[in-house]
């Protein structure tokens, strides 16, 4: 599954037929950030967001700590979150 996750507190589900820089950098508002997971999961963020000061994004902070223990990092901005499963079927395409 992928989500978007905005740092309004929502998370959405979303289907994306392919994964584009152009499509990325609009749903994340600017140049984008790729952190891959141990687990083969993805999140894309926005490269600047903190330098921007764009909003905390707590739901996106809480899946970034969980994944990257012992990171006491944090996520500014909107992010999309890829599964493995997604992620891997993304790279196939």
């Amino acid at each position: 599954m992928t989500w978007r996750l905005s740092s309004q507190w929502t998370a959405k589900a979303a289907r994306f037929r392919r994964r584009s820089l152009q499509r990325c950098r609009r749903l994340v508002g600017g140049y984008i950030e790729t952190v891959t997971f141990p687990d083969g999961s993805l999140m894309i963020c926005n490269e600047e967001g903190k330098n921007n000061e764009l909003p905390r994004n707590n739901v996106a902070t809480e899946i970034f700590r969980m994944k990257q223990r012992g990171t006491q990092d944090w996520i500014a901005g909107d992010a999309i979150f890829y599964s493995r499963a997604e992620n891997e079927k993304m790279q196939e395409e």
